[in-house]
């Protein structure tokens, strides 16, 4: 066998030689000629599952594809003499069982017993092409649950270049076209630059660790904010290719923390002028004191802090004040005030003071708090004892009253706190907020409070029905799918409440079978279609609006409301419409059939089984 255009006699010294390389080759050889298949090697053949015999006839054209049929003929089968540069393309066979084959050949035109011919080399790449459209619909799946998510995520690139930012990053950092490609470094400000270069190293460093940081994010139009980078290393085949990881705007943490410092701000400046001395012990320390206490007892606010309550305490009442102590400690809530002696710090000095204590909760454990009030003064002057006694009186009943409100107050500060904890539910709530018009709640609040005034019992009845409405979101909003039966559960409570609200202005009809209640829905999808239907559509009483809910032959759930559209039709976002067909998607399955037709309003929804 001659297939090189070669010297003759070197060519049949090593014809066998040859002809065993090609024999053994793992890539399926054949060499067409006249548009017949005039050679094909073992591979070929185990390739398309055709004997030698049954390839090397008349070329049959039905072993192509047909969608590419033409084409490859003319690349295969109709060489070019003299044209010696490969051809590299590819295209599907047909096996002889009928599965198809893709491949990827490489063509050349030889001169093959003196004749030219086509030289083909064929490689079967089904496995890696299925593979291929495998991992693409991988990373399409990918980038659309990253585009629904509220936060931003990013991956950069090895050398810190932006290779993708998902829809809710497009936003926060200012994008308006599809074109993201930008620098790490381009998205916070400059004095953070360096820091976040320190950063990056790190994380290249240290592969596989996730790091995150705060940072000023800075947005395409020149606007800032401030934010948390988290990122985290992508490894291939312990290879560093770059991060990934998201951004999160803490706009409204940050003003809340700026808001409570400066509450915590006010009212220390508010304890630091009281005329009183303040203090709190806790484990028979003093923890915090004031400016007026260490004044009292002349010493200063870190030498006092810290510091044994004893140490205040002169000998001779040592006994008493541990007493008196330990009786407040183990006591129950309220104030004691009575009159003490204290110790000042020069060792001799008494003085004299009315002591007001509290037990309470200071950093989260058992302390006492009190104020100390220096009566020296009345106690040189019997007359001015009695007036001072009443004005401290009435002062400690003012400043009790005060430290309760600016404990009060303190307590709110640490509420907020705790809702920068639950920073989850504010996702939870966001999907909520496409699932349930908050319309539907304030109109239905509006109705619920001219019911109490006109009819109490009925009103009940409403309270009941948009408790169970609401319990029905809240318990099944995590959930993919609900059974009809219970999805229709919600939905009669839902009905009751749109009744009563429009007042024989609507007309909902649902005759489902009660072997079909075990079908399955996304939750809430009928109470969006006939929200929606509520808000595109005109009613009255001589005119309501029908809503009919059936299943038709193929399983299929028809919501159908007759047109009566507003006047002053307001533009749809499609928001409810979208919000089902893409949880669908999710659940990859079939997605819901909208349709409008000069009537009615037709919605096709899909159920599944159990």
């Amino acid at each position: 066998m001659q297939i090189f255009n070669s010297d003759q006699k070197g060519l049949s010294e090593n014809n066998e030689l040859y002809q065993s390389m090609i024999e053994n080759s793992r890539d399926g050889i054949y060499i067409t000629q006249n548009s017949r298949v005039t050679y094909v090697n073992k591979s070929f053949c185990e390739l398309l599952g055709y004997t030698s015999d049954e390839m090397t006839s008349p070329l049959d054209s039905d072993m192509l594809f047909n969608w590419d049929k033409d084409r490859i003929i003319d690349k295969l089968f109709q060489p070019t003499e003299g044209n010696t540069i490969p051809v590299i393309d590819y295209a599907t066979f047909i096996h002889k069982d009928g599965k198809l084959v893709d491949i990827e050949y490489t063509a050349t035109s030889i001169i093959y017993d003196e004749t030219p011919a086509a030289f083909v080399s064929v490689r079967d790449i089904t496995e890696r092409k299925r593979m291929q459209e495998q991992l693409e619909k991988s990373e399409r799946k990918f980038r659309e649950l990253a585009d629904l998510l509220p936060q931003c995520v990013y991956e950069l690139d090895a050398q810190g270049i932006g290779t993708y930012l998902n829809k809710a990053g497009q936003i926060a950092m200012g994008f308006t076209s599809d074109n993201i490609r930008f620098h790490a470094l381009d998205g916070v400000i400059p004095e953070d630059r360096a820091r976040m270069v320190a950063n990056m190293q790190k994380t290249f460093q240290e592969k596989g660790l996730g790091f995150s940081n705060e940072y000023t994010a800075l947005r395409q139009d020149g606007s800032t904010f401030p934010a948390i980078f988290y990122a985290a290393a992508m490894l291939e085949n312990g290879e560093f290719m770059g991060t990934r990881g998201l951004i999160i705007d803490i706009s409204e943490r940050k003003a809340m923390e700026e808001a409570i410092r400066k509450s915590e701000e006010h009212y220390r400046c508010v304890i630091q002028s009281l005329q009183e001395g303040l203090f709190v012990i806790q484990d028979k320390k003093f923890v915090f004191v004031n400016d007026s206490i260490v004044n009292i007892l002349g010493y200063t606010v870190d030498e006092l802090t810290g510091m044994h309550f004893s140490t205040v305490v002169p000998p001779e009442c040592g006994e008493e004040g541990l007493q008196k102590y330990m009786e407040r400690e183990k006591g129950t809530y309220g104030s004691w005030s009575y009159e003490f002696t204290l110790l000042h710090k020069d060792g001799h000095t008494r003085v004299p003071v009315t002591l007001s204590t509290n037990l309470t909760e200071f950093d989260g454990l058992p302390a006492i708090v009190g104020t100390a009030k220096d009566i020296t003064d009345r106690i040189k002057a019997e007359e001015e004892i009695k007036a001072a006694h009443n004005r401290l009186e009435q002062i400690n009943l003012d400043l009790e009253q005060t430290i309760r409100e600016r404990t009060n107050e303190l307590t709110q500060a640490n509420i907020q706190l705790l809702k920068l904890e639950k920073e989850n539910l504010q996702s939870q709530f966001d999907v909520l907020k496409q699932q349930v018009n908050p319309h539907f709640l304030f109109n239905s609040l509006n109705v619920l409070t001219s019911l109490i005034r006109l009819e109490p019992e009925l009103a009940e009845q409403f309270t009941e029905h948009l408790a169970k409405v609401y319990r029905y979101v809240l318990e099944n909003k995590d959930n993919e799918l609900v059974s009809l039966s219970t999805e229709i559960s919600f939905l009669t409570a839902y009905i009751f409440l749109i009744n009563i609200r429009f007042m024989d202005k609507i007309k909902v009809n649902i005759r489902i079978p009660d072997n079909k209640m075990n079908l399955q829905i996304i939750p809430l999808a009928m109470q969006l279609l006939i929200e929606n239907a509520i808000k595109h559509n005109a009613m009255s009483k001589k005119s309501p609006l029908v809503i009919e809910i059936f299943i038709d032959d193929l399983n299929i759930l028809n919501v159908v409301n007759n047109l009566q559209e507003r006047e002053a039709h307001m533009n749809s976002t499609g928001i409810g419409l979208k919000n089902i067909e893409n949880r669908y998607r999710l659940l990859n399955n079939s997605i819901p059939v909208f349709e409008k037709t000069s009537t009615h309003f037709i919605a096709c929804i899909p159920l599944i089984e159990e």
